[in-house]
């Protein structure tokens, strides 16, 4: 393989495969592993052949959702929102995971400094010439950790007693319309296909890599959801440093080391994303600190002024509502892009298997923009005020679904405005030019 092309897969890898997802599902049990290739066949593989013909078109599917109309630029500027805010995520779980390996527990207000900074260097480092190298070796750390996670299943899976007391328990066929929110957040873990057209030194991006990185991401969440799902007993996995212990279960020694493998795993993903976003920023003719604009607000918030103010933890209340607010809104904003991409599509002369492809896309999208809304991410804040049934799958939206809806809205709202006034100083400058 091409070095380019390891990078595409490197880049594409890391972008969709967030093992910290796969812990997540342990409440699903062992019916996690159905909604993962569910969520495959109908959405991971259909939206790539989605955005590979887009880019195929305009080298880039951004360029055709920031040409296309209000629906497609509204959904350009959610996924760079969504990105954006998924950087600080990934820096935010690589100084977790780095402090675990140290076997520190340095305040949050520290770990939240930290993890801005590193969100900040993913950007402006996306423009070193080693990105390359650190993304190549953040794939390897990524694909040790699946190793690992094959281990702990294979373990897991032979020995009785450790399947017996897991997460697991009989619910390897419990796959109905009843948990039809794991699609959701499956949904959600399958995003990012596009990350690798947002750079302008990797297209045009060959379609081989793009896919086996997908294939690698599919598997790879089978992998460690199962792991989880068999090795760890229930809820332990849906911890920060779950797979921490995952890897505790192969050997006490490879606590550690995995630990590492994550943080290197996960700094990469930050820089994959911070070169990523800012470029999609340009595209959409934002001023060019939008991104870091974004992540210091953000990440400041959250991690440092809300905990400062009520509490020297970040699972204080106001820190806990304010960063599942806006991871809540990130999903929304994420899978409304899909959604957009999907119906650009559709309205285009794209041959008939393309357009049940992107029918998927845009259908699937809109069901991870309800599961995010569904499922509230705190139980700080409620989210029973309505509820009834479609079809035997259960709806209960409420404060939770109101906020995160309104966070989303003003987001792209603010993102519009902060186009059009550049736009309005940009002509103004040629006018004064001329």
């Amino acid at each position: 393989m091409r070095r380019s092309s390891a990078v595409i897969v490197a880049v594409v890898a890391l972008s969709v495969l967030f093992p910290v997802n796969a812990g997540a599902m342990q409440g699903a049990g062992g019916s996690a592993a159905a909604w993962w290739i569910v969520g495959g066949v109908l959405f991971a593989f259909p939206s790539t052949a989605v955005i590979l013909h887009l880019a195929a078109t305009d080298g880039s599917p951004f360029r055709s959702l920031v040409a296309g109309g209000h629906l497609a630029h509204a959904g350009a500027r959610g996924i760079w929102v969504a990105g954006t805010v998924a950087t600080l995520s990934a820096s935010a779980a690589a100084v977790s995971f780095l402090a675990r390996a140290l076997g520190v527990d340095p305040p949050a207000t520290l770990q939240g400094i930290l993890a801005i900074a590193l969100a900040l260097a993913g950007i402006f480092m996306a423009r070193s010439r080693a990105w390359a190298r650190v993304l190549l070796v953040g794939a390897v750390a990524l694909a040790l950790v699946l190793v690992v996670g094959l281990i702990a299943l294979v373990i897991a899976a032979r020995s009785e007693a450790v399947a017996a007391s897991a997460g697991a328990g009989g619910d390897w066929t419990d796959v109905s319309l009843a948990g039809w929110s794991w699609l959701g957040l499956v949904i959600l873990g399958l995003v990012g296909a596009h990350v690798p057209f947002q750079r302008s030194d990797l297209r045009p991006v060959s379609t081989r890599p793009v896919v086996i990185a997908m294939v690698v991401a599919v598997v790879g969440y089978l992998i460690l959801t199962l792991a989880c799902a068999l090795a760890l007993p229930t809820g332990t996995a849906t911890t920060a440093t779950g797979l921490v212990d995952l890897a505790g279960t192969v050997s006490p020694g490879l606590a550690t080391p995995m630990a590492l493998l994550l943080f290197v795993s996960f700094a990469a993903t930050t820089i994959a994303f911070g070169g990523a976003f800012r470029e999609l920023a340009g595209d959409l003719r934002l001023p060019a600190p939008s991104s870091a604009v974004v992540i210091v607000a953000v990440g400041v918030a959250c991690y440092v002024v809300l905990p400062l103010a009520f509490g020297a933890s970040v699972g204080s209340a106001p820190a806990v509502v304010t960063y599942a607010i806006t991871q809540g809104a990130a999903a929304v904003l994420w899978a409304f892009g899909y959604v957009a991409l999907g119906v650009l599509v559709l309205r285009s002369s794209a041959t008939a298997w393309l357009k049940v492809a992107a029918a998927l896309t845009a259908v699937l999208g809109a069901l991870g923009v309800l599961g995010a809304l569904v499922g509230s991410q705190t139980s700080l804040i409620s989210n029973d005020a309505i509820s009834f049934s479609v079809g035997g799958a259960p709806v209960t939206l409420g404060a939770w679904a109101l906020i995160v809806l309104v966070v989303s809205a003003v987001a792209l709202v603010v993102t519009w405005l902060v186009k059009a006034e550049g736009d309005h100083l940009a002509e103004q400058h040629s006018v004064e030019s001329s």
